[in-house]
């Protein structure tokens, strides 16, 4: 059973949700999964606690409204396509009903999923949408690294110490930028995607192994988590780092 407590203002919005009619599959302190009919969607809960923040709670009804509003005209636009990006994830469950696409990077140790950014709104693409789309799985992949690269035309790695380099822009892509790395390191470059919104990496192997010493054992408790072990890329191939690497 999905509990929330009554002292934050994202009960009200569970709550106004469900009324709408949207079944509520998942909450967390950073986002809501929702469907209603066909169309599924996770809602970013960012910004919305940072517009309840400054504003005083006389006003949370109407910004919890206006929320729920935008939700449900997004998953209304059957006829309108969002932009397609990709991301990196954890592995997952590719029986369940509802999982997306997905394809297995470094020997399945990561997984590749596509989602339609329409703004307000995130969904994950399930392999029927291509279907419908008349889209080959191939096209789909190169249409969203493609707009990845678009999307990552001003995007800088930030060295936080000599050697070592972070993405962490906080747009839901710093991970996902893993595909792209050949963009800023035309060498061989070590990654650690801890997580959606940081990608720590370091062109020395022993440098990169103490980031994952460092960072690796907490990884997990970070929300959108996704993995505590260390990449190679190395010319568009991607591949889980041992420490016979030199």
């Amino acid at each position: 059973m999905l509990t929330v407590s009554v002292a934050d203002p994202i009960g009200g919005l569970v709550e106004r949700l469900s009324s709408a009619g949207c079944i509520i599959e998942s909450v967390t302190d950073a986002a809501i999964v929702v469907q209603i009919a066909d169309q599924a969607a996770t809602l970013s809960l960012h910004n919305l606690r940072r517009q309840l923040a400054q504003s005083p709670p006389s006003q949370h009804a109407g910004v919890l409204a206006a929320f729920v509003r935008a939700t449900l005209q997004g998953l209304s636009t059957h006829g309108e396509r969002g932009v397609m990006l990709p991301r990196v994830t954890a592995p997952g469950d590719p029986k369940s009903v509802s999982a997306p696409w997905f394809a297995p990077l470094a020997d399945g140790a990561l997984w590749l999923t596509l989602i339609e950014d329409r703004g307000r709104t995130v969904r994950f693409i399930k392999p029927m949408d291509f279907v419908r789309w008349r889209l080959s799985l191939a096209d789909a992949r190169a249409r969203a690294i493609d707009n990845l690269h678009a999307w990552s035309t001003a995007v800088q790695p930030t060295e936080v110490e000599p050697g070592v380099w972070q993405l962490s822009t906080r747009d839901g892509l710093d991970a996902a930028r893993l595909l792209i790395l050949s963009r800023w390191f035309p060498q061989p470059v070590y990654a650690l995607p801890l997580r959606r919104d940081l990608l720590l990496l370091s062109r020395d192997h022993a440098k990169a192994a103490g980031l994952q010493q460092e960072h690796g054992p907490t990884a997990h408790v970070h929300p959108y988590a996704i993995s505590r072990r260390l990449f190679l890329y190395d010319r568009g191939v991607i591949s889980v780092a041992t420490s016979s690497h030199p």
